[in-house]
C-alpha cells in the first residue's frame, strides 16, 4: 500500500459514516424495542423498580424526565422458558408493552444517547470541545476512536443495553465515552464521578480498566508489548487459580470497598452460587452475552458462528500484519514501532485483560453488559485489519438476525 495514499487524514465537520451509523442504530433500536420482550433484562424486577419509585440525583435524566417515566408499568413480565443450551424457545402471545411505553422508552433512548451521537457525527466540532490537538491526538487517530465508537453502538449487545429500564442503561452510554477521554484527566475523573453516583457495581469496572490502561501503558512503553502479554498471562493464570479468594485483598481500597464486601458477602451467603459458573464457561458466556444472550436464554447461534469466525479471521490478518506492517487506512504504518498502533494494541490488550479478569475473579460478573463500554478499543484494533463499512456490514447483518429470530420466536 502507498505510504502516502493516506499521509494527511483530515477531520471532516460531518461525518457521513458516522450519521449513516446513527440512522441505522435509530431503526435497529426502533424495531427491536417492539419485538423484545418485556422485562428480559438483568435484574429486572430491583433495577425497574428503583427507575420508578428511587430519588434520583437531580442531574439525572431519570430525575429530569422522571414526570414521564413515572407512567411507564412494570408490571406482567413475559415468562420466557429458555433453557442454557437450548437451541430454541418461545415468546408468548401476550409479552409486550403498551404502544406508549414502547416509544416513550425508545425516544429516551435516543435522547440519552445524543452525547454519542453528536461526536461520532460532527467530529470536528468535538474534537475543538475536546482540544485533541493539545492531548498530542492526530486527526487521524481522533477519527479512529470515532469510528470504533460509531461502530460499538451496532453491535446487538450494545443495542440491548441501550434499552434497559434501568439507570444502568445510561451508565453503559457514559462508559462508551471512556475511549475519548481517556488522555484529559480532568474529564476522565468527571466521567468517573457521573459513573459511581449512578452504579458503583459498573463503576468499579470502569475505574479499574482506567487503571490497568495506565499500568500495560507503562510496562509495554517501560519494557516492551511481549513483556506486557506475558505479565498479561501471569496475572491472569493466578487469577484464574485462586479466582473469589482474592477478594479479601479489595476492600482495604475505600473507593470500592463497600461494593466489594457487598458482592463478597452475598456469595458467602450463597455458595451455590460458584458452582452454576464455571470458570471456563464464564468467557464463553460474556462473548455470546455481548453478542446477544438475554437473561432468560434467547439466543442466536448464527451469530456466534459468524463472529467466531470473523475473530478468528482478525487474529490470522493480525498475525500477517505483524509479519508485513502496512500503511493504516487512518494515516499511520502498522508497526509496533510507531505510537499510534502501538497505543492500538496496548489498549485492545488492556480491554481483553480487564474482561477476562473480572470474569475469572467475579462469578456474577460474566454477563458481558459490564464490559460493553470496552468494544471500542476493540474496535480500534479490528479497524487495521478490516474497513470500517465491512465492520459495519456485519454488524447490521447481525441485528437482522437478532431481529429475525425474535420474529420467529413471538409466532412459534
Amino acid at each position: 500500500m502507498n505510504s502516502n495514499k493516506f499521509a494527511h487524514i483530515k477531520i471532516k465537520n460531518i461525518s457521513s459514516f458516522g450519521l449513516g451509523t446513527v440512522i441505522y442504530f435509530i431503526a435497529i433500536t426502533f424495531v427491536v424495542r417492539f419485538l423484545s420482550p418485556f422485562g428480559d433484562e438483568p435484574d429486572f424486577e430491583a433495577r425497574s423498580y428503583g427507575v420508578l419509585t428511587d430519588d434520583h440525583v437531580w442531574w439525572s435524566p431519570y430525575s429530569l424526565f422522571h414526570g414521564w417515566i413515572e407512567m411507564w408499568s412494570r408490571d406482567n413480565p413475559c415468562q420466557i422458558d429458555a433453557q442454557p443450551l437450548s437451541l430454541w424457545t418461545s415468546i408468548p402471545a401476550y409479552c409486550g408493552e403498551s404502544l406508549f411505553q414502547i416509544l416513550s422508552r425508545f425516544v429516551l433512548t435516543v435522547i440519552l444517547m445524543l452525547p454519542i451521537f453528536f461526536v461520532v457525527i460532527f467530529r470536528r466540532a468535538s474534537s475543538a470541545i475536546l482540544r485533541i490537538k493539545r492531548k498530542g491526538i492526530t486527526e487521524g487517530e481522533w477519527n479512529l476512536k470515532l469510528d470504533g465508537l460509531a461502530l460499538s453502538i451496532l453491535i446487538p449487545g450494545v443495542i440491548s443495553a441501550v434499552g434497559f429500564m434501568a439507570e444502568e442503561q445510561f451508565v453503559v452510554i457514559l462508559s462508551l465515552l471512556l475511549i475519548l477521554v481517556l488522555n484529559n484527566i480532568f474529564l476522565l475523573l468527571g466521567l468517573l464521578y457521573l459513573i459511581f453516583t449512578l452504579d458503583s457495581g459498573n463503576g468499579i469496572v470502569v475505574f479499574s480498566a482506567i487503571l490497568f490502561m495506565w499500568l500495560n501503558d507503562f510496562v509495554a512503553n517501560k519494557i516492551s508489548i511481549n513483556m506486557l502479554k506475558q505479565f498479561i498471562i501471569t496475572q491472569l493464570s493466578f487469577v484464574m487459580y485462586f479466582g473469589f479468594a482474592l477478594i479479601d485483598f479489595f476492600p482495604g481500597f475505600l473507593i470500592i470497598s463497600e461494593k466489594v464486601r457487598e458482592i463478597y458477602n452475598a456469595f458467602s451467603d450463597n455458595a451455590d452460587s460458584f458452582n452454576n459458573y464455571p470458570v471456563i464457561l464464564r468467557p464463553i458466556i460474556t462473548f455470546m452475552s455481548a453478542l446477544f444472550m438475554s437473561p432468560a436464554g434467547l439466543k442466536m447461534f448464527p451469530i456466534y458462528a459468524v463472529a467466531t469466525y470473523f475473530v478468528s479471521l482478525i487474529f490470522l490478518k493480525l498475525h500477517r500484519l505483524k509479519n508485513k506492517p502496512q500503511y493504516s487506512s487512518y494515516g499511520f504504518e502498522q508497526n509496533e514501532s510507531n505510537e499510534i498502533f502501538k497505543r492500538c494494541i496496548i489498549q485492545s490488550l488492556t480491554a481483553l485483560n480487564v474482561v477476562l479478569f473480572f470474569v475469572f475473579l467475579l462469578p456474577t460478573y460474566s454477563n458481558a453488559k459490564y464490559y460493553l463500554f470496552l468494544m471500542p478499543f476493540f474496535m480500534i484494533i479490528i479497524l487495521q485489519v478490516f474497513s470500517r463499512s465491512n465492520v459495519r456490514k456485519i454488524f447490521i447483518s447481525f441485528n437482522l438476525i437478532v431481529v429475525f429470530f425474535l420474529i420467529l420466536y413471538r409466532v412459534y
